[in-house]
């Protein structure tokens, strides 16, 4: 969905993909600041160092408009799933505060 909406010349797609990425930098602020929750130090670092990865790319994105960053933004993602399952095996209690990332970079 993004990746189609990236190569649209259309204002109003342009518009929501703008909006997605905007509801996507929130929800990573949000996953940052309940990352600090964990016990596991090695796995809030790892999964700090990822959501700031994301949120540097999104920026790259905003800033100059390219929109080739996206295919490096879906890496990160799968890599940022895989991250949350882990998390959330390691520390059942915060299973609620994971976000499926792809879902919402689909447009599901």
């Amino acid at each position: 969905m993004v990746e189609r909406l990236a190569g649209s010349t259309d204002l109003r797609e342009r518009q929501l993909l703008l909006q997605r990425l905007t509801r996507l930098e929130a929800l990573i602020y949000w996953q940052l600041f309940h990352l600090g929750k964990s016990s596991r130090q090695d796995l809030a670092i790892q999964g700090d160092r990822l959501l700031r990865l994301l949120l540097l790319r999104l920026a790259h994105l905003r800033i100059f408009g390219d929109y080739g960053v996206l295919g490096e933004c879906r890496d990160i993602l799968s890599a940022l799933q895989r991250f949350l399952q882990a998390w959330t095996m390691v520390i059942p209690d915060l299973a609620d505060y994971t976000v499926d990332f792809e879902r919402l970079w689909s447009g599901q």
